[in-house]
């Protein structure tokens, strides 16, 4: 009880993290009303500095902005502006920040590195083009390993077309060079890899994540979701592929895992990796009435662990609290209430198998409060999260936690 009532009164190194903000704190405005989409990406991370630094990436119109704290999220200074969209953020473990973002027309992905207490982004870097016969990239997703003390980025993104049969294709590639080349992962051939094939007739609407399996083997693993627009327009997956061991991730051997359910509505999905053993995946079924929570076990495929029933969701979100052995907190928007959609939240028990806290309202004002992002794991007792609020421009970029 003492060390966790320590932990909550500072952070890391014992450096103070600030008096819990006694209501949602703006950070900033923005014209976009989706300025803090999509929960399956990154845009809230803190550093381990001695400040215990809470950074922020968000789109403002036609601009990615970086804000930080320094105080544990009661006060915010904006960084440095930059022309893109949907930027997708991972710290690595020396505190520098990993960057990959899209052009305004979607036609290009760039990808930069700045130190956490940089005062500009750093230099962009464009990755490899469009595949032809797809017309746009989805939000892309990055992470980012130290391996034998180099830092590995990785991006997973989909392509789709626009018009006339529907191609959607999930797509990877890696750089060890600081972004200046980008290989697939046989880590010799230089652009993109299939990580699905041509999906034709399916739209992957949930824009895949990619994590590395932090073990002897360090597999590489990407997941994603599709949704099949044929006939019954609801077969809706998760699907993942696992590569062969480092050093050569070879794709040729990677195996397609499908998990017992089917998301059957169009909204992004999120990723929380946990240490060394388990992805969670959140989605929703059968229009906004049913949360559901699957597990992958990278010993044993995915696992079905609960859902949500009778709450009218989207957006839904995942992360990790780390003092309850594990437990994944559900996050997502609601109209249950009211329409104009509010935040709130269940906290899955892993070791018992049970919602150890049923569906929480976080706001509760009918003031559209939308795209939450969490932060992946509990920090100094707390699940940060941003989102965009407002029903009308110019919306609020808005910072708040739930205490553990």
């Amino acid at each position: 009880m003492l060390k966790r009532l320590l932990m909550t009164m500072q952070g890391k190194g014992g450096v103070p993290i600030g008096a819990p903000p006694p209501s949602p704190v703006t950070i900033s405005t923005s014209s976009s009303p989706d300025a803090t989409a999509y929960g399956h990406q990154r845009k809230i991370v803190r550093t381990t500095d001695a400040q215990n630094t809470l950074h922020v990436f968000f789109h403002d119109g036609n601009n990615i902005e970086w804000w930080r704290s320094a105080d544990g999220g009661a006060n915010w200074s904006q960084v440095a502006s930059r022309t893109g969209k949907y930027p997708s953020v991972v710290r690595d473990s020396n505190n520098n920040l990993h960057l990959v973002y899209t052009s305004i027309d979607r036609l290009t992905l760039y990808y930069c590195v700045q130190a956490y207490n940089a005062s500009a982004f750093g230099t962009q870097r464009t990755l490899p083009a469009l595949i032809s016969g797809y017309d746009v990239f989805g939000a892309p997703n990055i992470n980012v390993a130290i391996i034998n003390g180099t830092p590995y980025v990785f991006v997973i993104v989909n392509q789709y077309s626009t018009a006339g049969a529907k191609h959607s294709a999930v797509w990877t590639c890696f750089s060890n060079d600081g972004g200046v080349t980008w290989y697939k992962p046989d880590m010799v051939t230089v652009g993109w890899q299939s990580c699905s094939g041509d999906f034709v007739d399916r739209h992957l609407s949930n824009v895949p994540s990619c994590y590395l399996a932090v073990q002897n083997n360090l597999n590489l693993h990407a997941m994603y979701v599709y949704r099949d627009l044929g006939s019954s327009n609801t077969g809706q997956a998760l699907a993942t592929y696992v590569s062969t061991p480092f050093p050569h991730w070879e794709p040729t051997t990677w195996t397609l895992i499908t998990p017992t359910g089917y998301f059957h509505d169009p909204n992004p999905n999120s990723w929380c990796k946990e240490t060394n053993e388990w992805v969670w995946g959140v989605g929703k079924r059968y229009g906004y009435v049913h949360g559901d929570l699957e597990e992958w076990d990278y010993l044993g495929g995915w696992y079905y662990r609960g859902n949500i029933w009778g709450d009218n969701m989207r957006y839904p979100c995942v992360a990790l609290e780390l003092t309850q052995e594990n437990d994944a907190w559900f996050f997502y928007e609601s109209s249950t209430v009211n329409p104009n959609f509010d935040i709130s939240y269940a906290v899955w028990d892993k070791s018992a198998g049970v919602w150890r806290k049923g569906v929480t309202r976080i706001t509760n004002d009918n003031l559209g409060n939308h795209y939450i992002n969490v932060k992946e794991r509990e920090d100094n007792n707390r699940m940060e999260f941003i989102y965009t609020k407002g029903i009308s421009a110019p919306y609020n970029v808005v910072f708040l936690y739930v205490a553990v």
